[in-house]
């Protein structure tokens, strides 16, 4: 079935007043905010304190509270967190992951059958053929976080990103052009910022 994340207070509104529409419980994921950098641009880190995601340690019980409100629209199976994309180190991972597996026990202390962990964050690929460093791949991933979820029993979600699809093409230009402004020479390509936006807004 569908899982749904609940990220702020309207979603959680909407959510349920959906479900309650629909005369179903729907089946949701907190997404929560563990504060931990993962060392990437910071226009792709989304689970640090002062990101615009997730739901903070301090808000936690409050949506705990609702949630047990209102257990016909609203049934509480799992969490989530993603800490940010093109991430290059699974300690990462792990770090967010001891978190979050406290933020499980306890809410699996006030009732709630937890049955999905889903770590989002999208694992780096290598740009550049004299990089160098060999990036991790979704099993290092696994591996990284596998003996401190084991225990829960919980269905554990991963989001490796285009870490699985990163290596299957390439955006190739032709060159149209070489042109000078006085201090700067240009090479002119026929593509554009529309098909690889993000390398040119900031490097990522």
């Amino acid at each position: 079935g569908v899982l749904i994340n609940i990220d702020s207070e309207f979603d959680l509104e909407n959510i349920r007043a959906a479900a309650k529409e629909a005369g179903k419980p729907a089946k949701v994921l907190l997404r929560i905010n563990p504060d931990v950098d993962p060392q990437v641009h910071p226009y792709v880190s989304t689970g640090i304190k002062s990101s615009k995601f997730g739901i903070r340690n301090e808000k936690l019980q409050w949506f705990l509270d609702e949630i047990k409100k209102d257990a016909k629209s609203l049934d509480l199976v799992g969490v989530h967190c993603h800490l940010g994309s093109t991430i290059s180190k699974v300690n990462i991972f792990y770090d967010a992951t001891v978190l979050m597996v406290d933020f499980i026990k306890e809410i699996r202390a006030q009732g709630f059958n937890i049955r999905y962990f889903d770590i989002g964050g999208g694992l780096g690929i290598p740009y550049h053929r004299d990089q160098g460093e060999v990036m991790p791949t979704p099993n290092d991933l696994i591996d990284t976080v596998r003996t401190l979820v084991a225990e829960l029993g919980v269905t554990l979600i991963l989001e490796p990103g285009r870490s699985l699809v990163g290596n299957a093409g390439a955006f190739v230009n032709t060159v149209t052009g070489v042109k000078s402004n006085g201090q700067k020479n240009f090479v002119v390509i026929d593509g554009s910022m529309a098909e690889l936006i993000r390398p040119s807004l900031y490097d990522a």
